[in-house]
């Protein structure tokens, strides 16, 4: 097994689940991979709700919006507002390539049909779409942080409902009919 010290946050730590913060998945899970590689094993709920306001603004310039991000704009935000130079995108990823980012010390950034992840955490149905941190894995299962939910902390998937459910986000389309595809940031 393995499972990287990756800090948690919720995507919403105040239980402030408006629009901003019910959309904040993706700025949670740079968030909580850019402190591991900052070696910040805490993340304050001041912190995350200060840091994904920032983000969104930055994204309003940039984007022209708030909104759910691709993995593709999400790799953009992480390069141009984090400054990682190395950002991967993985399409069509196995167990074993995750496993194999895992094992290096790479925590992977996945995009979710949300509904597929059957998290009876979240509020039912749950979010069309999703984005998380895989930070280890077990015999049979990924272990996650998952901003969705306060109780998204080592929050245990099994390997099929991960590959299921792993989408990227098509534009208005069918989340369930989004590629597969995971994200991989390199440290500086």
């Amino acid at each position: 097994t393995v499972n990287l010290d990756v800090p948690f946050t919720s995507q919403a730590p105040s239980a402030n689940w408006d629009e901003t913060f019910k959309e904040g998945c993706e700025e949670a899970s740079i968030m909580m991979v850019d402190r591991f590689y900052k070696q910040q094993n805490f993340i304050s709920p001041e912190n995350t709700e200060n840091e994904i306001l920032k983000m969104v603004g930055w994204q309003k310039n940039y984007f022209g919006g708030h909104y759910d991000l691709t993995v593709s704009q999400t790799a953009e935000m992480i390069k141009n507002y984090l400054g990682y130079s190395k950002v991967e995108i993985v399409d069509n990823p196995t167990v074993v390539q995750i496993k194999k980012h895992l094992n290096q010390q790479h925590p992977v950034i996945m995009p979710a049909a949300g509904q597929n992840l059957r998290n009876p955490h979240f509020k039912t149905p749950g979010p069309i779409y999703h984005m998380l941190v895989i930070k280890g894995y077990t015999a049979d299962k990924f272990i996650t942080n998952d901003p969705g939910t306060k109780f998204g902390a080592d929050y245990l998937y099994d390997y099929q409902t991960v590959m299921e459910a792993m989408r990227d986000w098509n534009n208005g389309g069918d989340i369930r009919q989004g590629a597969q595809r995971a994200l991989v940031i390199y440290p500086n």
